[in-house]
């Protein structure tokens, strides 16, 4: 099965915006790719999706595991209390 490069994720917190705004591109086309993978397969094998985490209630629960981690790894970078300055 495929997954999901987390590299990805310095190249989001880079001081250059033009280095963020690739790196989202390509995160977003990479989660594409996987998801539909993880779709294929679960519709070949008729299981319910990998259980990989504990149960949440967070609408994820038809995605990709890869899709679920970057959603929530997101949302705890955009709600961190932790100071970054960006050069725009």
């Amino acid at each position: 099965m495929l997954e999901f490069h987390i590299g990805v994720f310095k190249d989001l917190a880079a001081a250059s915006k033009s280095v963020r705004e690739v790196a989202a591109k390509q995160m977003v086309m990479e989660l594409k790719v996987v998801h539909n993978a993880y779709d294929s397969h679960e519709k070949e094998s008729g299981e319910g999706g990998l259980k990989l985490e504990a149960e949440k209630d967070d609408g994820l629960d038809n995605c990709a595991p890869s899709v679920r981690y970057v959603v929530r790894r997101l949302i705890r970078g955009v709600s961190s209390s932790r100071e970054v300055c960006y050069i725009l």
